[in-house]
Parts: structure tokens; sequence; C-alpha cells
């Protein structure tokens, strides 16, 4: 949002409606009904992490997730903010995987040698 407000960037549509951008028009208001583009983070652990110390790791950060300014905080910054737990984020990460496995053989992409 700084960008924005500074002018140094120009949103030209997006994916969802913008309380604070009301002019900026969706993919659906451009004739794109599908047109979609999620951004996450999340927090990983290595396979190996023994499962006290990724319990106790899962359980401060959904403690810290509860936090009731955290949605304000991603506002300010142009982000919707919405905890996932470790399964449903296992989930979006094999649907993003299985979604770009498709975009790359679809354009056909190689691997640079």
């Amino acid at each position: 949002m700084p960008y924005v407000e500074s002018k140094d960037m120009r949103i030209l549509v997006a994916t969802r409606k913008l309380p604070e951008l009301p002019d900026v028009p969706t993919g659906r208001d451009i004739g794109l009904p599908n047109f979609t583009v999620d951004i996450w983070a999340g927090y990983f652990a290595h396979a190996k992490t023994p499962k006290v110390a990724y319990d106790k790791l899962v359980t401060a950060i959904t403690k810290v997730s509860k936090n009731p300014d955290l949605p304000k905080k991603f506002a300010k910054i142009g982000f919707d903010y919405k905890f996932k737990n470790p399964a449903e984020m296992s989930q979006i990460i094999d649907n993003d995987i299985a979604t770009f496995a498709r975009i790359i053989k679809a354009v056909g992409l190689k691997e640079a040698k």
C-alpha cells in the first residue's frame, strides 16, 4: 500500500474488491471470472524435527496468530490475514504445486541446464 499511496505503483486489477481502493476493478469486473492470485507465507520445520519440538512450535505460532491486531496490521500493507493450521497449509501447498505443474507443462517450460 505505501507504493500505491506514493504513486510509485498502480494496481490495474485485483482478485477481490479492495475497500481501501474502491476504483480498482476485480478480475470478474474485467471479464476474467477465474482470475486469482493467492500469496501466502508460512513457517516450515525440517522433516526430522522432533515431534515434541514441532508441537511446541505449532502451539506457539497458533497462540500468536490469535492476536486481534494481526489482521489490521496485515491490511495496512495490503494483505488479508487468515491463519491456517498445518493440515490446511499442507493442502494449500499441494494445490499450488499441482496448479503450477499444470502451468509449467502447458507453456512447455524446461529446466535450464
